[in-house]
């Protein structure tokens, strides 16, 4: 138990000075309700475990936020714009004999819609390579979430509504997008990838199941000039970097049986005249 004491009276009349001494459980007060509070609408906020000698009850909050209405247990808020949004607060107050207001702990809300996403990922792939996109952010702040991207993509997953995997297909520049909502609205967020050509490399089909084609793009091989008689090494390596097939060639197109090769990620190597040309595979069985 704590115990305040304080006197109250005019000034100017010793005589009527006296003192007051109240009790305040140490325990704050519970605020029960959550975000987000939009500007279309209110919401209301209930307060418990109110201390005793307590004349009335106030509140603070934010300047995001606006008090619509409130009473001896509630408090009713909406957020004040409706081009805002971000972190507000609410905050009890106890209004106690001679004007006297002891402050309580804020409560923290979201207003308004939600926070402009950010989309974490690669800036930069190759074409048919595969890439994961993501939002770095509390969710709290959001609700539901609505993936898409440009034609440049094919979709392959979705995990949970925020995580998105692509596959590049065409050279250029591409979109990701992912819209978030919540009761209040939905803010959209956006990303821009850049989609070589794969340095020559063709793989077709992608994701593989029993075989694989590889063909180059001459033009986009960037050497001095192609041979014919020339050997180009070619290896295969699967995500923990071991080499799971290898050979030396002559010509394109050149098919690999795969049917025997596990499941997951792989890197195709094509190396000739110093050059090395990359680019993925998925094999799924």
């Amino acid at each position: 138990m704590i115990e305040y004491k304080w006197r109250c009276g005019n000034i100017d009349d010793w005589g009527d000075w006296h003192t007051h001494t109240f009790i305040i459980r140490p325990e704050q007060p519970t605020i029960t309700g959550s975000g987000p509070v939009c500007y279309s609408g209110s919401k209301t906020f209930t307060i418990s475990n109110i201390p005793d000698n307590v004349s009335s009850l106030s509140f603070d909050v934010s300047s995001n936020l606006q008090i619509v209405g409130y009473t001896s247990t509630s408090v009713t808020v909406r957020a004040k714009y409706s081009y805002y949004q971000g972190e507000g607060w609410i905050r009890p107050k106890y209004n106690m004999d001679c004007n006297h207001t002891l402050n309580c702990a804020k409560k923290y809300v979201w207003a308004g819609k939600p926070d402009v996403p950010e989309i974490l990922g690669d800036d930069e792939l190759n074409r048919f390579d595969f890439a994961w996109y993501f939002l770095d952010s509390e969710s709290k702040r959001w609700g539901d979430f609505n993936w898409s991207a440009s034609g440049h993509f094919s979709i392959k997953s979705i995990t949970n509504g925020q995580k998105l995997q692509v596959q590049a297909i065409q050279p250029g520049f591409g979109w990701i997008y992912c819209d978030v909502s919540n009761a209040c609205g939905t803010t959209p967020g956006q990303k821009l990838v850049e989609i070589s050509s794969g340095r020559g490399l063709m793989i077709n089909p992608n994701p593989a199941d029993t075989y694989l084609v590889i063909d180059i793009y001459e033009e986009e091989m960037n050497v001095s000039e192609l041979n014919p008689e020339d050997n180009y090494v070619l290896r295969m390596f699967d995500k923990t970097g071991m080499i799971r097939y290898t050979d030396q060639i002559k010509e394109f197109p050149y098919r690999i049986n795969t049917s025997n090769l596990p499941e997951g990620l792989y890197i195709i190597q094509l190396i000739y005249e110093g050059e090395t040309f990359s680019i993925q595979v998925v094999i799924e069985h």
